[in-house]
């Protein structure tokens, strides 16, 4: 008969098999390109130059794009045009590779806010992209949100943000963000709570900060009018 303990061992190896195999699954496609361009561009003295005595398989998903990007760009011309048709083949793979992360978590910024009716909240985010085999990316954003009405804030507002009913993608939220319509209230005496919601102007979803003011006092019921939110990395 088997024993608890004997269990308890078999049941903590295959989650450590388990764990390897799927971490070895989530490298194997990015793997993939990298074989393949390395295959396709030995012997290049320009690609080499390009990788800077770097192994390709130490290349983030985002360094291949570049280096795809600066190796066609500067040397088209001495580049097999069936070559080239396989590096842009790469390229379409990587970006789509990139397009599996989709937004998710949240984070935590101190914001210092000074506002009489107008108001253009800017604090620092960090966004957080996931993938389906588990794997992280992080960008940050300078986020500036505009809105107008009976406002008044003098505080340090400590903020959880995330989003929410969105696909936001790691790739194609590599440039500025557009916000639209919202609502800011809240209410403080020397500590309370403040909620702003921004919608995504060409996305669905939107932005959520759940905000705790420490100040003398602030009175919020505004209308988010808009705003922005610029990548950093």
């Amino acid at each position: 008969m088997v024993s608890i303990i004997q269990t308890k061992r078999y049941l903590s190896f295959l989650f450590v098999a388990l764990s390897l195999f799927t971490a070895a699954n989530a490298e194997a496609p990015l793997s993939s390109v990298a074989d393949s361009l390395q295959l396709d561009m030995a012997g290049n003295a320009a690609f080499s130059l390009e990788l800077g005595g770097r192994d390709i398989h130490e290349f983030s998903e985002e360094e291949m794009l570049k280096l795809i990007d600066a190796t066609t760009s500067k040397y088209a011309s001495h580049i097999p045009a069936p070559v080239l048709q396989a590096l842009a083949l790469k390229k379409n793979t990587l970006i789509n590779l990139l397009r599996q992360y989709k937004v998710t978590g949240f984070s935590f910024c101190i914001d210092p806010n000074f506002a009489l009716i107008f108001d253009n909240q800017n604090p620092v985010m960090s966004v957080y992209y996931k993938n389906d085999h588990g794997s992280f990316k992080e960008r940050t954003y300078q986020t500036y949100i505009r809105s107008i009405g009976l406002k008044f804030q003098v505080a340090f507002n400590i903020n959880l943000m995330f989003f929410v009913g969105t696909d936001l993608n790691f790739y194609d939220s590599n440039k500025q963000i557009e916000l639209g319509m919202g609502l800011d209230l809240g209410l403080s005496l020397g500590c309370g709570i403040n909620f702003t919601y921004a919608s995504l102007a060409h996305n669905s979803g939107g932005l959520v900060i759940i905000g705790l003011p420490i100040g003398p006092w602030s009175v919020n019921t505004s209308i988010v009018t808009g705003g922005c939110m610029i990548p950093l990395n």
